[in-house]
């Protein structure tokens, strides 16, 4: 049985969201990884797909990777800092379907990966493991989305992109992505299982991929569903966020 990528996706989501606690990362304390699970080849399941993820003090991260949009692979705009600890687990060809993630467990790196912060940001949005830069998607203790996102004064810029392939449609005008951004700091994080549930699954009439241009080169992309008024990684959009985003739409 072969779980599609998306189906990871959402149920990666859910774990971070059902976390307890997130402190900043010279406070975690790693434990000792014990075997958890059996062999998959043991397993029924046979083979999962994975998104390339791990958890860190009960935060899941995302890599932040190359795209046909965006050549250059992120991690080498970003410094590395102190090391703060290394992966316990990896899931491929251990855990079986239905095991949930743990702190230390990783879904493709390596037991032993150095995980380090990356320079100039909190512990809780970004982390250097393998070479490769991750991200939060997600804060169970947040309370809005600049807790899970610590970009504030950082954003260069925000742009439209394609929903069926990716690619870079347009940009949003100078003084609309600083309006977007300050609008999409200050919304109140309720987290994806909140905002999915909202939207009723949240389908694609409506929906928007922006990419989120940083300072330092690197980028990311969110989802916007427009119609449902509703953005990852989880808040419901105010009216004004809307707008801003139609009228910048409007002009592709």
């Amino acid at each position: 049985m072969r779980i599609k990528g998306i189906l990871m996706v959402f149920l990666l989501v859910l774990v971070a969201a059902c976390s307890s606690k997130s402190v900043e990362t010279k406070d975690i304390e790693m434990k000792d990884v014990e075997t958890k699970v059996p062999d998959v080849k043991n397993c029924p399941d046979a083979e999962i797909d994975y998104i390339d993820a791990f958890m860190w003090n009960d935060i899941n991260y995302v890599h932040v990777g190359e795209t046909a949009s965006i050549p250059s692979p992120d991690a080498s705009k970003v410094a590395k800092g102190k090391e703060v600890g290394e992966i316990g687990y990896t899931l491929t060809g251990h855990a079986c379907m239905g095991y949930q993630m743990q702190n230390g467990d990783a879904t493709f790196l390596p037991i032993g990966t150095k995980v380090y912060e990356a320079a100039g940001y909190k512990g809780s949005f970004r982390l250097l493991a393998g070479d490769k830069l991750y991200q939060a998607n997600g804060n169970p203790k947040a309370k809005t989305v600049s807790d899970v996102y610590d970009m504030k004064g950082r954003v260069s810029r925000v742009s439209f992109e394609s929903t069926n392939d990716g690619h870079l449609i347009s940009y949003f005008s100078e003084e609309a992505s600083k309006e977007f951004i300050d609008e999409y700091l200050a919304l109140e994080y309720i987290g994806f299982d909140e905002i999915y549930k909202m939207g009723n699954g949240l389908g694609d009439e409506g929906k928007e991929f922006l990419r989120i241009h940083l300072n330092d080169g690197t980028s990311f992309r969110i989802s916007y569903w427009t119609k449902e008024n509703l953005i990852s990684p989880g808040a419901a959009g105010t009216e004004r966020l809307k707008t801003i985003t139609l009228q910048q739409a409007s002009r592709r």
